[in-house]
């Protein structure tokens, strides 16, 4: 954690502009779609990033719906640099929160609390200029996503009464993801 915090701060500070230059902002809007491929299987992975580029770095705020085994909402900060102008690097760190789930299967009955745990992405990519203002993406990387879970399973084994007990599970997710997007 305290690697990402260092190399988080030391690509904010590169965004330092001398006062006399102009400084020149500009409004980027990244869609990717995906696939998220690893022990569990494949799932599909929907992601939206909007903010800042200026030069050769970008950075913004992004949202997504990841169906990788247990379906989540991941909300986090995404940074990127260009290092040609095809060629392209970033990270993305936040917050992972869940989606609610009930299983129901031979007479036991799991009822789960889950609760929001860290994600992380960073990987690599390449660009193609479709437009004047727009480029396609694609992309590779690493990705891991945790979540985790309260589980009060109520088994029911007819005579007797139902048994109460919780367990406590935490998920963490290891996968290879593939993204294409456009970015305007």
């Amino acid at each position: 954690m305290k690697k990402i915090i260092f190399a988080t701060a030391i690509l904010v500070l590169q965004f330092g502009v001398n006062a006399q230059e102009k400084v020149k902002f500009k409004f980027t809007s990244i869609n990717l779609v995906g696939l998220l491929q690893g022990q569990a299987g494949t799932a599909f992975q929907l992601q939206t990033v909007n903010g800042v580029s200026y030069k050769t770095f970008s950075g913004g705020i992004g949202i997504g719906m990841d169906d990788y085994y247990l379906k989540t909402i991941p909300l986090f900060f995404d940074i990127r640099k260009n290092f040609s102008k095809n060629y392209f690097a970033y990270v993305d760190a936040g917050i992972n929160f869940p989606w609610n789930k009930k299983d129901a299967e031979n007479k036991i009955v799991i009822e789960g609390t889950y609760s929001k745990g860290f994600y992380i992405d960073a990987g690599a990519g390449y660009l193609i200029n479709i437009k004047k203002t727009g480029k396609l993406l694609f992309s590779i990387g690493y990705t891991e996503k945790q979540i985790k879970e309260n589980a009060d399973p109520n088994v029911i084994i007819e005579p007797y009464p139902p048994t109460h007990y919780t367990n406590y599970y935490k998920y963490i997710f290891r996968r290879l993801t593939i993204k294409i997007g456009l970015c305007f």
